[in-house]
């Protein structure tokens, strides 16, 4: 399998790609002293957070009703 065909077949929330690409600039921000990026990475990995939080108990739940069914 070739990388291309490994990338277009990836399948992940982008929920969680937003916040992966927010923590990579988290640690690039603490690594480089950029205050700067790191207020923006922080904020926007809170925000993030969040969603995924609520992204995953809402997926949870329809994934457990339909198995109730």
């Amino acid at each position: 399998m070739a990388y291309s065909d490994f990338i277009t077949n990836l399948k992940i929330n982008q929920n969680v790609l937003v916040l992966a690409i927010f923590l990579i600039s988290l640690g690039f921000s603490e690594v480089y002293s950029l205050n700067y990026l790191f207020w923006i990475s922080l904020f926007g990995s809170y925000i993030i957070g969040i969603f995924v939080i609520i992204s995953m108990v809402a997926y949870t739940y329809n994934y457990s009703k339909g198995k109730l069914k």
